[in-house]
């Protein structure tokens, strides 16, 4: 048994999947709405994690969340998002609940690996941008048989900053005064042509082989991405399967182990 857990800014949901390569989920996954506090979400991780089990032991638990791991990835050195969470123990509490090994990623990374190994229609390199609460991502290479050979988080100070603080989900909340959910469609038209206007900048500046995008606001708009795509020239995927990126975080760390941490890539 394995298990994944895919933590937003927002909510957190765990899956469970007997088998990495052709797996089916156990059942759909377990959400949670985060509290902001840090032992009552830690907690609902690894009772989730218990429930799913079963009578099954769980070899390995995949784990994606915002922000930026530290360098031994076993916390959360540095998350907007989830202040609560910051440099407090991560893996270890449930390494010690599970009685397994926990492989700790940035939700680019997890997604990125996710699409690669579940989703992606081919072996083309690409990047994986997430927009929901936050905005940021990783990218994938592959190697000449067309496996998975790279994972790398995008450095999000050069990447994402300004675009997350024009168009993310939280900085759209704070400018506006309401959840997004709550926008009407002509506030909507406008944050969609400064989104793509980010896009277009995005892609100038950093050519990705093409985009596949992950994230709550990515899926609910994902029409205007596709029309920005093709003003931006490149092509686009949206991924609606972020839950796979843990399952993808293990198999990537047992068959690569996982890359080193660029210490100097903080979000502030």
């Amino acid at each position: 048994m394995y298990i994944s857990v895919d933590m937003g800014g927002t909510n957190t949901r765990v899956a469970g999947a007997i088998d990495l390569i052709d797996f089916d989920l156990v059942t759909p996954p377990i959400k949670h709405k985060n509290t902001g506090d840090y032992e009552q979400d830690l907690q609902f991780i690894i009772d989730s994690a218990n429930r799913l089990r079963g009578r099954y032991a769980i070899s390995a638990v995949g784990i994606g969340t915002p922000g930026t791991p530290n360098s031994d990835r076993t916390r959360i050195a540095s998350a907007i998002n989830l202040p609560q969470w910051n440099d407090q123990p991560l893996c270890e509490p449930i390494e010690q609940a599970l009685n397994c090994p926990v492989y700790y990623g940035n939700d680019g990374e997890a997604g990125a690996l996710g699409h690669a190994y579940y989703d992606a229609h081919d072996d083309t390199d690409f990047h994986y941008l997430i927009w929901g609460t936050g905005i940021g991502g990783a990218s994938i290479t592959h190697d000449e048989a067309g496996g998975v050979e790279h994972v790398k988080k995008l450095h999000w100070e050069s990447h994402f900053r300004e675009w997350e603080k024009a168009c993310s989900g939280s900085s759209l909340a704070k400018r506006y005064g309401q959840a997004p959910e709550s926008f009407s469609d002509k506030r909507w038209r406008h944050i969609l042509r400064e989104f793509g206007a980010h896009m277009i900048t995005y892609v100038n500046t950093y050519n990705p082989p093409m985009i596949v995008f992950g994230g709550g606001l990515a899926e609910k708009h994902q029409y205007a991405i596709y029309d920005a795509g093709i003003t931006a020239r490149i092509d686009t995927a949206i991924n609606k399967n972020s839950i796979y990126g843990g399952f993808g975080l293990i198999r990537f760390a047992q068959e690569h182990g996982l890359p080193l941490v660029d210490a100097a890539d903080v979000e502030e």
